[in-house]
């Protein structure tokens, strides 16, 4: 009877013993209590666990990779069109760019945090301002060029999709245009005049343009504001 005892609580002892979760192996020495970030001494590779995820096999000696911050966590205080945080009164090279989200000719919307990744060139623009017609083959010629890592953008002020629309089908342009036809994202860049141009690098407004010349020697002008943002 007692040596009957005794090879079910061994019996007992080696089941206990080899259950749990903490093992990538079947039967690689247990774990303890379920948790995943349990590792042996005689497995081989690193385990990652991640709150809210399915854990993730790593291979021995190699770095977790390291996540870019989150547009909020770089720039927490930054102004916002859609929360109506932080209208500033001016806006100058070194500044955060403004936040905002615009509908597009083409149907779509442009987010200007989602492109915090980017160089952006920000244009301001009326169908009525001259010096503002006057240069836009200029950013023709900046999207033709294809340039990795650009993103341009022409937001018109205050005038109705129709008459933004009409002037795009008869020039034929490519780029994106954005509607601001109650002012709001232009109440977040004031400016003294239009055209209105920032080289945004990375979110950080590295140059600004009030004016415009002819549209060779504006292609010249922002291509290498550009280019030096690339660098």
């Amino acid at each position: 009877m007692r040596k009957r005892i005794s090879i079910i609580l061994v019996a007992a002892f080696l089941m206990v013993g080899f259950s749990g979760c903490g093992s990538k192996k079947s039967g690689g020495g247990g774990g303890g209590g379920g948790s995943l970030l349990t590792k042996s001494s005689e497995q081989t590779e690193d385990w990652e666990s991640v709150s809210g995820k399915s854990s993730v096999i790593k291979g021995l000696g190699e770095e977790p990779a390291t996540e870019e911050p989150k547009t909020e966590e770089r720039f927490p205080d930054r102004p916002d069109v859609e929360t109506g945080n932080g209208t500033p009164m001016t806006l100058g090279e070194g500044d955060v760019a403004p936040n905002f989200k615009v509908g597009l000719v083409n149907g779509g919307t442009f987010r200007m945090s989602d492109y915090d990744d980017k160089v952006v060139l920000l244009n301001f623009w009326a169908t009525w301002c001259s010096p503002c017609v006057r240069e836009m083959p200029a950013f023709e010629r900046l999207k033709a060029d294809g340039i990795e890592g650009l993103e341009i953008l022409c937001i018109n002020c205050r005038e109705d999709k129709f008459t933004v629309e009409s002037f795009i089908e008869s020039e034929g342009y490519t780029f994106n245009i954005g509607y601001d036809q109650y002012g709001r994202v232009e109440s977040y860049y004031p400016a003294s005049g239009i055209p209105y141009t920032l080289v945004v690098d990375h979110g950080v407004i590295a140059k600004t343009y009030v004016g415009a010349a002819d549209a060779d020697t504006q292609y010249e002008e922002y291509k290498s504001a550009i280019e030096a943002c690339l660098k």
